[in-house]
């Protein structure tokens, strides 16, 4: 591994990682409230319909399929958006 000579000088110019941050986290909330008011607005189907789909167990099953999928092929959610 080779060093950085004692004649250079390294600094940071930009800090992103609030930024970036505060992104992670709106996903996050947003995530969270669609799948609340999904789940939470099928209440009655819900009861009724035990044996057909319903997004209370369709949804969480659909997002951890895609986490499974992104894992096995290695992609971050920086890959998935740059793929546009």
């Amino acid at each position: 591994m080779q060093s950085i000579p004692a004649s250079v000088k390294v600094e940071i110019v930009a800090n992103r990682t609030t930024t970036i941050k505060a992104s992670v986290e709106d996903v996050e909330r947003t995530l969270a409230l669609t799948i609340a008011l999904v789940v939470n607005g099928d209440l009655p189907v819900s009861a009724q319909c035990v044996g057909d789909d319903h997004p209370g167990v369709t949804v969480p099953l659909a997002l951890l399929g895609t986490a499974a999928v992104m894992y096995v092929l290695n992609y971050s959610l920086d890959n998935l958006s740059l793929m546009r």
